[in-house]
């Protein structure tokens, strides 16, 4: 394929560079003609390098270990492209992916990157983006936690997650140990009204916790504080408490964290995988727990909001 499509790609690179040496360097101050041509630059540039890195065979895993920016100016992109094309900031927007929050340093994994721009622009309904009348914690997840709680869904919240074991004939999560942080009464309301829409309150209730008032006179954070009436750690297993489980915890609330020791210590990719994040910009930042179980079992979630801070972790 890679052969096949090789005359193709330099004939549609050879095409770019003449109508960019001819007509389009001397209209850049023109908006609507530099955005055309760096969007367009910016799609061949994309799908020759899927086919000259052989990505459909490989997998696009295979170049997650190149900054996106660095891929696509080995692709021979133009500068112009990788350093001002909106669709491409709004990329890193989007998963705020700059090491500090610093926009001079973008870090985006190219494999990773390239997967979501297709699956984004091919996968879309209606429009591509939709803008939310609320937080999307309010928007978004509320309404699933409504739904799932009727059809009979067990949430458990208020739980730290503390480890994952891993089986150790596979890769099989074997085990999750977790601390209960408190208690909720049985009539504990986790949304509130806020003008008409269920939302995630900014704190605890602390009147419906068991040593609620303690908790609360002490000014501890359930958000920072793993144990603080000092609980046994609960295990929950494989194949008796859980099926299957997704680790949702974002990648900068697994540094300086043993939660996922066992797991890279038996992923050598994960091991090599460049884990570094920013905080989120203009973004909301709730405070919720939120869980499913599998199976007859129950997931615990150890933080809220699905950021790169280290005190927002979720496992679900």
């Amino acid at each position: 394929m890679q052969h096949e499509l090789a005359p193709i790609i330099r004939s549609v690179r050879t095409l770019r560079d003449v109508f960019s040496d001819v007509w389009v360097r001397h209209h850049l101050d023109d908006p609507t003609v530099r955005f055309l041509f760096t969007t367009i630059d910016l799609t061949a540039t994309v799908l020759g390098g899927i086919v000259e890195d052989d990505l459909v065979g490989r997998g696009f895993q295979a170049v997650n270990g190149e900054e996106l920016r660095a891929w696509l100016r080995r692709h021979r992109a133009e500068a112009i492209t990788v350093d001002t094309n909106p669709l491409l900031r709004a990329l890193y927007d989007l998963t705020f992916a700059y090491e500090g929050g610093d926009v001079s340093k973008p870090n985006l994994a190219a494999g990773q990157a390239l997967e979501a721009m297709i699956r984004i622009v091919t996968g879309y309904h209606g429009h591509i983006v939709y803008k939310m009348n609320a937080g999307m914690g309010d928007t978004i997840f509320g309404p699933c936690y409504e739904v799932l709680a009727k059809r009979g869904v067990q949430f458990r919240f208020f739980h730290w997650v503390d480890r994952l074991h891993v089986d150790a004939t596979s890769d099989v999560v074997s085990a999750i140990d977790v601390f209960e942080q408190a208690t909720p009464a049985a009539d504990y309301q986790y949304l509130i009204d806020v003008e008409g829409l269920p939302s995630w309150p900014s704190g605890p209730d602390w009147s419906k916790l068991t040593d609620g008032a303690a908790l609360q006179a002490e000014g501890v954070d359930l958000e920072q504080t793993p144990n603080p009436l000092g609980r046994p750690v609960t295990t929950l297993r494989h194949g008796v408490d859980f099926d299957d489980v997704v680790l949702a915890i974002s990648m900068g609330g697994l540094q300086g964290s043993d939660i996922c020791a066992e797991l890279a210590a038996r992923n050598t990719t994960r091991q090599k995988q460049n884990t570094k994040t920013s905080p989120p910009r203009l973004c909301k930042r709730g405070r919720r727990r939120t869980s499913t179980g599998s199976g007859g079992g129950s997931t615990p979630t150890r933080s809220p909001v699905p950021t790169s801070n280290r005190s927002t972790r979720t496992a679900t």
